[in-house]
Order: C-alpha cells, then structure tokens, then sequence
C-alpha cells in the first residue's frame, strides 16, 4: 500500500513588485521635468567641480643606459641602469644646482612631490616624469632633471662602466592629467538622475 504524498505548492509570484516598478515609471514620467531639472544641476555640479580642481601636467624625459666609451661592460648591469640611477632624479645635491641654473624654484624637500623617476622593467630606459600646474614649467623640470642625471652618470661612469643618454626633449603637455570637464559632466548628469530615481522610489 503507498502513501498518497501531498504534491507541493506551486508558488506564484506576486505582482506587487512590478505594480511598484510600473507605479515608480509612471511617476517619473509625469515628473518629467523634474528629472530635468535633476540632469541640469548634476552637470552643472560636474562642470564647476571640474574647474575648481588645479589643472596638473605631466611631462616626460627619456634616458638610456649604454656602455661607456671603452669600457667592457657587463650587459645585465647595463640593462640595470636605469634602476641604479633613478634615485639621483630626487636627490637635491644631484638635481639642485641644474635647477638653479635653470631658473626653477627650488626646494631641496619638494622634489620628490614633483618629479618621480621610473625604470622600466626590461629595458635600461628611466623615465623622468615632472608634474606642475605649468605645461612648460613640467617639461623644464623633466628635461632639467634628465641632463643633470646624464652628468652625474657621466662622472660615475669611470667605475661603472656604463652611464645615462637623453633622449631627445620632453614634449610639453597638451592637456592637463587625470580626467576632462566632460567627464565630470556626465558623471554629474548621471549623479543627479540617480538621485532623483533613488527619491522618487521611496
């Protein structure tokens, strides 16, 4: 004799959830121009957060490491120079007098907060990297920086072996660094409908 099993429930979603979601659009909708006037102040807030931030330019100069005239050098420690160099590109006594003369304000304790010298990984290349709120006052510094780093590797040369070439002159930056006045107008665009959304929901 078998056991009569009770067959399960079938449950059926209720339609509470798109009466909310339906009576949500429905509102918004008649509310159109306050959606409007949402977008409007959103991108407005973008826009004047945009030009409020400094604007800041990067500009880059390129060394190289080679093996210095005559010398028989070692190929992995060429290809290593330019991480061996690359704390004399913030050190004061190295870069200091080169920005004296270069006319550059100078303070012994804010280069680093300007320049930033970056080795490649698999290259004897070091990138000197200056950051201002000057297109050309970033360019200077970078190409500054560089020479005064191609000379102290010059003189140390004798015992290393190798030392650092320029390459060429930095490019002054076009445009400032991170992003534009669009996107922060977007975004704030984005921002204001969300909330407005977001209010109209609860």
């Amino acid at each position: 004799e078998t056991e009569d099993r009770p067959e399960p429930r079938r449950t059926e979603r209720s339609p509470e959830g798109a009466r909310d979601a339906g009576s949500v659009l429905a509102l918004l909708l008649r509310r159109w121009w306050v959606l409007l006037l949402a977008l409007a102040l959103g991108v407005g807030g973008g826009v004047a957060l945009s030009r409020s931030r400094e604007d800041r330019y990067t500009a880059t100069a390129f060394l190289i490491g080679r093996p210095k005239s005559g010398a028989s050098t070692d190929a992995a420690l060429v290809l290593a120079s330019g991480k061996v160099y690359a704390h004399l590109a913030t050190d004061p006594l190295v870069v200091g007098p080169s920005l004296r003369r270069a006319g550059l304000n100078f303070d012994p304790k804010r280069v680093s907060h300007i320049v930033t010298a970056v080795p490649a990984a698999d290259s004897p290349v070091l990138e000197i990297r200056a950051t201002t709120g000057v297109p050309i006052r970033s360019a200077r510094y970078a190409d500054t920086v560089a020479a005064a780093v191609a000379r102290a590797s010059a003189r140390l040369g004798s015992k290393t072996g190798y030392e650092m070439q320029a390459l060429g002159a930095a490019t002054v930056p076009a445009s400032p660094d991170g992003p534009g006045m669009m996107v922060f107008a977007v975004a704030g665009g984005a921002i204001g409908l969300l909330l407005e959304i977001g209010r109209a929901h609860v």
